[in-house]
Formats: C-alpha cells, sequence, structure tokens
C-alpha cells in the first residue's frame, strides 16, 4: 500500500510507486489489430489501475509522440482519487502522418492540500502507422458518357482498402444529390443536363478517398436517339446524333429520288447566270429563220420562171 503525504515523495517512496502504485494497459478500440501496432484514425485507452491511502483530487496528462519526438497527442482527465484501488480509463484519438515507433507518456498529480504534486510518470512505445485511404478503381460509368432520363445507368467500382478494413461507399451527383450506396447498382438520373458524378469511399477509421466524372443526360427525340444539341456522341446506352431532316426547316431529298428542287433566283448564282436561258432562246429563233428562207427560196423560184417565159 503506498501513502501520499502532504510534503510528496522521497526518492525511496517514488521507485515503490513505480512498482507497486500504477499498472498501465494499451488497448484498441476496434478489432483485428495487433496488441502492439495502431493506425492512424484509431482510439487509444490507457488504463491505470491506481491504489491509495487516502481521498484526493487528481489529474491525468497524456501525451503521444511520434518517431521525430513531436508532440501530436496531448489529452488531459481530471477525476477524483479514492481509498484503496482505482481503476481509470482515458480514451484518446491516435493521428499520425508517420510509420514507426511512437510512445505514449503520462503524468499523475494529486492535489495536496491546493497544490498539484506529480506523483507518477511513465512512458510505453508502440508501433504507429499511418491509415492510407481506400483505392477505388471506377468501372461504371465513364467519362463523357450520354443516357436519357429513361436509362438505368450502371454504377459499378472496384474498392480495396490497404488495411483491410471496411469500407462504406457512396454515389452522389452534384445536380441532385446521393444516388445511392454500395460497389454495383443501377439507377436512372432524371434531371437533364451535365452531372458530375462521385464515388466515396470511407474506411473503419475515417480515411476517405474519392473519384469524379461527368456524364450527360439528355432527351430522345422523335427518332428515338438522344440529342443534347452539341452534336457530339458518347458512350451511353445511345449516342447523340443529329436528325438529318432538320436542316433549317429544307426537307431532306432522298438518295436517288428524282424529285427536283427549285431554287430562288435571289438565293443562288450571279446576275449573269440567273436570266434568259440561253438554249431555250436558240430554240425560239430557228423556226421563224427557216419560214424566212422558205418563202424568199419560193419568190426566187417565181421570178426564175418568168424570165424563162
Amino acid at each position: 500500500m503506498v501513502s501520499i503525504s502532504r510534503r510528496g515523495f522521497v526518492r525511496p517512496m517514488v521507485l515503490t510507486l513505480l512498482g507497486l502504485f500504477i499498472l498501465i494497459a494499451l488497448t484498441a478500440s476496434f478489432s483485428g489489430a495487433a496488441e502492439d501496432k495502431y493506425f492512424s484514425g484509431d482510439n487509444i485507452t490507457v488504463n491505470l489501475l491506481l491504489d491509495a491511502n487516502k481521498e484526493a483530487p487528481a489529474e491525468l496528462q497524456l501525451m503521444i509522440y511520434n518517431p521525430e519526438n513531436k508532440l501530436i497527442v496531448n489529452g488531459t482527465k481530471e477525476f477524483d482519487l479514492e481509498e484503496g484501488e482505482n481503476q481509470i480509463n482515458y480514451t484518446v484519438p491516435f493521428i499520425t502522418d508517420m510509420d514507426g515507433l511512437h510512445y505514449i507518456r503520462y503524468d499523475i498529480f494529486a492535489d495536496l492540500d491546493g497544490g498539484q504534486t506529480l506523483v507518477q510518470s511513465s512512458t510505453q512505445y508502440f508501433d504507429g502507422e499511418i491509415n492510407d485511404p481506400p483505392v477505388i478503381d471506377l468501372i461504371s460509368p465513364e467519362m463523357n458518357s450520354i443516357y436519357s432520363p429513361e436509362d438505368e445507368i450502371l454504377f459499378s467500382a472496384n474498392v480495396s482498402d490497404p488495411e483491410g478494413q471496411k469500407t462504406n461507399i457512396s454515389w452522389s451527383t452534384n445536380v441532385s444529390g446521393i444516388i445511392g450506396n454500395g460497389t454495383s447498382f443501377y439507377s436512372n438520373l432524371d434531371s437533364v443536363g451535365t452531372h458530375k458524378i462521385t464515388i466515396t469511399a470511407e474506411d473503419e477509421m475515417g480515411a476517405e478517398s474519392n473519384q469524379s466524372i461527368l456524364i450527360e443526360i439528355a432527351e430522345r427525340n422523335d427518332q428515338n436517339a438522344i440529342s443534347t444539341g452539341k452534336g457530339s456522341s458518347g458512350t451511353g446506352s445511345t449516342p447523340a446524333i443529329t436528325n438529318p431532316s432538320e436542316n433549317d426547316g429544307n426537307e431532306a431529298i432522298p438518295s436517288g429520288s428524282d424529285e427536283q428542287i427549285d431554287v430562288p433566283n435571289e438565293d443562288v448564282g450571279s446576275d449573269e447566270t440567273q436570266n434568259i436561258p440561253e438554249n431555250e432562246d436558240e430554240r425560239g429563233f430557228l423556226p421563224g429563220f427557216e419560214a424566212i428562207v422558205l418563202i424568199l427560196g419560193l419568190l426566187f423560184a417565181t421570178g426564175v420562171k418568168r424570165r424563162g417565159i
């Protein structure tokens, strides 16, 4: 049994404290991890067993240092020591950006007649590692795909965690919010326009990663083709096309048709090429010329005949 004195502790008493007064153990808040290894994002719980012969206010100060001896966690807990055995549990989040040997230092202070006195200090080492975020391999949909509001779109990805933790996976769009959860499912998007699709994966210790792509949602036209008005095609269920029958209000002419197209004079050609058709004038001139020649020939023949008489 250890006693607490108003005057503090002499050196032999301190040595006794190290052996009898406090027992410390580290436990992780998650299952499946080794007892001496903790990942960034874990909660580390310190269990202290304190034995005292009188009541006194006390305080626990807990500090965690990284391999470069830099303070990365600092917490304080106040409690009341009671006569006899005291069980004190204190949990702190472990956040580190380095792999390697870390250590916990704890100091216990007791209030002796209005003054805080250090009654115990100890250190314990443990292996700490960075918690890497999940890895996402996006399968579907593909970048710049085009779909209609009626299409059932496949949302699919392979997700793995470097530490083998379970992951929560969600899909969302910047237009309408959450789409669904999981690694693979079908869903349609009602809102026409460009959607930024984001998949987010988070592991059990809060490490998160995400990936985004753009897709287009467009209405179908009368020919059951997706038309975006952009003249581009995508990799959705039906590529975008331009309707050949919609050419500035003019009807399209099927290939091999005998139908002729009347073009207004003011739209095509110059003044020289839009006037009197030359071939028609030549065809109208020849019949009159032949009649005159015929008459002259008859008159000439009549004159010759009279002279002969």
